[in-house]
C-alpha cells in the first residue's frame, strides 16, 4: 500500500494540496487502489496547515519588541532571535507566554478552505488525525480552537508534543515525535509545513 507525504512551502495552502491529492487519485486506474483510497488515514499538522499561525505570532512579536520581521523571513519561530538580534531568553519567554494564552490562541484564524476540504475528505471515508508539536499542556487551548473553528468533528484524534519526552527546541526530536505518531497510527498521508519533519516520516 503506497504512502503519500506532502511537505509544502508556507505559501502553498491546503486547497492546493487537495488539488494535488485529487489529481493523484484521478490518475490511478486500479479498482482495488480506489477502494483503499476511501479508507485513507490522513495526519495533519495544525500550525500553518489548518491554523494560519505564523502571521498572528509575527504581528504580536513585532508589537512586543518594536521589530519589523516579515513572514517570509521566518524559518522557525522558536529561532526568531537569529533574525532580529533579540536576546534568546526574551524570545523564548515571549513565545511561551502566547503559546499558553487562551485569548491569543483563540484569535488565530483558520487557513482558508481548510475546513471545507477536511470535511470533504471525511465524507469520502478518510480518517483525520491532528499531529502538532504544540506542548501537551496546551491541549485545552488547542481543543477549544479546533472546536471553535469546527475542525473537531466526530472520529478525529489529536496528538500533542510531550516535552518530558523530547527537547522542544531540538527540531530533529520534534520530527522523531511526529514520525513516531505517524508510524503508530499507520498513516497513509501526512500533511506538514516543515519539509524535514515529512522527510523523516517518509524515510522511516
Amino acid at each position: 500500500r503506497g504512502k503519500f507525504h506532502f511537505a509544502y512551502p508556507r505559501k502553498l495552502r491546503i486547497d492546493e494540496i487537495n488539488r494535488k491529492f485529487t489529481s493523484i487519485k484521478n490518475r490511478m486506474f486500479l479498482p482495488r487502489f480506489l477502494r483503499e483510497m476511501k479508507k485513507l488515514k490522513i495526519g495533519i499538522d495544525i500550525d500553518n496547515v489548518i491554523a494560519d499561525s505564523y502571521p498572528h505570532y509575527i504581528d504580536a512579536f513585532n508589537k512586543k519588541f518594536g521589530t519589523a520581521v516579515k513572514y517570509e523571513e521566518v524559518f522557525h519561530f522558536y529561532y526568531l532571535e537569529k533574525n532580529v538580534g533579540v536576546e534568546e531568553a526574551l524570545v523564548v519567554e515571549f513565545i511561551e507566554s502566547i503559546v499558553h494564552s487562551e485569548e491569543f490562541q483563540l484569535q488565530i484564524p483558520p487557513v482558508i478552505n481548510a475546513l471545507k476540504i477536511i470535511k470533504k475528505w471525511i465524507k469520502l471515508g478518510f480518517s483525520i488525525h491532528y499531529i502538532t508539536s504544540r506542548p501537551s499542556d496546551t491541549k485545552s487551548e488547542t481543543m477549544k480552537w479546533l472546536k471553535q473553528q469546527r475542525f473537531w468533528v466526530r472520529g478525529v484524534t489529536l496528538d500533542l508534543y510531550h516535552e518530558t519526552e523530547h527537547n522542544f527546541k531540538h527540531i530533529s526530536r520534534i520530527n522523531n515525535y511526529k514520525s513516531d505518531v505517524a508510524d503508530k497510527k499507520k498513516l497513509d498521508v501526512f500533511i506538514e509545513d516543515r519539509l524535514f519533519a515529512t522527510l523523516d516520516t517518509t524515510v522511516r
